[in-house]
């Protein structure tokens, strides 16, 4: 099944492209890598996915539908992106992997206790305690811990821009490690040379020639 079709599709900027014309197609269960050179277009990329930009030229198509406001609450529901600073310094560790369950949406999901330490555990953050302020933690431990909350989200779709970028090369690999073995559609923005060499598909982004 085809998620996503790109044909020439484009987000213009006032200086020219803020993403030039891009034709893609990803399939459910996809692992997809982006890579490219700064200013490229790779996050904007990813927005266009998540539909918070429109396509300023060309087609976007979502299972074969052109992406409309009113897919947009079901592909986010069945979406998780982490960022790659994506939390908030003032909250917890238990606080911080509960956040996204605070939602009607997402509340019959709410993990238990065990589960998350077991999700801990597989990214190498078992020392972390529940009430761990995270303005304790390591830039490492903090992105592993964005990983964590995404992976207990049970998404189909999982959108991940640099996540390996605070890690070192253990735990980068570590984290690779699991996205491959998951069954979910994969769509990632990376650097990492280890990453992109282990990504089932990479595509590199044209310069977006703004002027």
């Amino acid at each position: 099944m085809i998620l996503y079709k790109l044909t020439d599709c484009a987000v213009a900027s006032a200086k020219g492209y803020r993403m030039a014309p891009l034709t893609l197609s990803i399939k459910q269960g996809d692992f997809i890598t982006l890579t490219g050179p700064s200013g490229c277009g790779k996050s904007t990329a990813l927005q266009l996915l998540l539909g918070f930009v429109a396509p300023s030229e060309g087609e976007l198509l979502y299972c074969n539908k052109p992406l409309t406001p009113t897919q947009l609450k079901p592909l986010r529901q069945q979406t998780a992106v982490i960022f790659q600073q994506p939390l908030f310094h003032e909250l917890t560790v238990a606080q911080a992997l509960l956040a996204p369950f605070n939602y009607a949406a997402n509340r019959r999901q709410h993990p238990s206790l065990s589960a998350l330490q077991s999700q801990l555990e597989k990214l190498d953050l078992a020392h972390l305690k529940m009430d761990t302020p995270l303005n304790t933690l390591s830039g490492g431990e903090a992105q592993r811990l964005a990983i964590a909350r995404a992976l207990l989200m049970k998404r189909s779709i999982i959108m991940a821009d640099e996540i390996t970028s605070a890690l070192d090369k253990a735990h980068s690999e570590q984290v690779l490690s699991l996205f491959l073995e998951l069954k979910a559609t994969v769509i990632s923005i990376s650097h990492d040379q280890h990453w992109t060499d282990s990504s089932p598909k990479v595509l590199e982004l044209k310069p977006a020639q703004e002027t």
